[in-house]
């Protein structure tokens, strides 16, 4: 799954993943997150680590692709 955040402000990006958060665990392995911002990866990051998940960022074309892989793999 692809949700693609970027052009959107803190908090919205987080906001945006945690609605898609529940189906890592009962139909995704991941989830890649589309933000402009490097702040916003920092903020996935944590979010990934309070949660016991694996976070991978790459910066692409401008933007940068977060994956956030799933606590249950």
């Amino acid at each position: 799954m692809i949700i693609d955040a970027r052009g959107l402000k803190h908090p919205e990006p987080l906001r945006k993943l945690l609605g898609h958060f529940s189906t890592l665990c009962s139909i995704q392995d991941f989830v890649d997150l589309l933000v402009d911002d490097e702040k916003e990866v920092k903020q996935v990051k944590i979010y990934a680590a309070m949660s016991g998940s694996e976070c991978e960022a790459e910066k692409q074309d401008g933007h940068y692709r977060v994956r956030i892989k799933s606590p249950c793999a």
